[in-house]
């Protein structure tokens, strides 16, 4: 299998999946301490223990990273902005229609801009959400059979795959 870039034909080339792993390092540190003092007259000991965990990457590995699924789970974010849009709206409306016309239009008016904004929300996160679960389903297999088989060109940062003309998707 030729492994040169197709495009300028340079040896400098490598699999994508193989500079991503290379090019992230994983770390734990841990520290801990002792404290020693008086409480009440009394004394008093006391032990402290933290951990943190780091992840870095280079800048070549975060351009060249696997291709992520989309979330599929925007129904609470749809209930929430849904509602806070539902009582800002609602609360505007309601101002508006009661200053112009009259309380009784104000609360009507405040009433229906409320439940509008709520389903309007709730209705495009769920759109949303179908439209990741159809990427997830019928792209995102291609997307990664695409990345796992892709080279990259150091010389002019072309993305490729051996033996075909096609780019893995990005």
């Amino acid at each position: 299998m030729n492994y040169n870039c197709n495009k300028c034909g340079s040896g400098s080339t490598q699999k994508i999946s193989a500079i991503v792993s290379s090019g992230t390092s994983h770390g734990r540190s841990m520290s801990r301490g002792t404290t020693v003092g008086m409480v009440d007259g009394n004394l008093a000991v006391a032990n402290t223990q933290g951990s943190t965990n780091t992840t870095t990457t280079t800048a070549l590995a975060q351009q060249l990273a696997k291709p992520a699924k989309r979330t599929e789970s925007w129904m609470l974010l749809g209930v929430l902005i849904g509602g806070v849009s539902a009582w800002a709206g609602g609360w505007i409306a309601g101002f508006l229609g009661g200053v112009l016309v009259s309380p009784h239009v104000g609360v009507m008016l405040g009433l229906v801009a409320a439940a509008w904004l709520f389903f309007a929300s709730i209705k495009h996160y769920r759109v949303v959400a179908k439209r990741n679960a159809q990427y997830n389903k019928l792209e995102y297999p291609h997307a990664i059979e695409q990345w796992n088989l892709g080279f990259y060109c150091h010389r002019c940062e072309h993305i490729f795959v051996p033996n075909e003309n096609k780019h893995p998707a990005a």
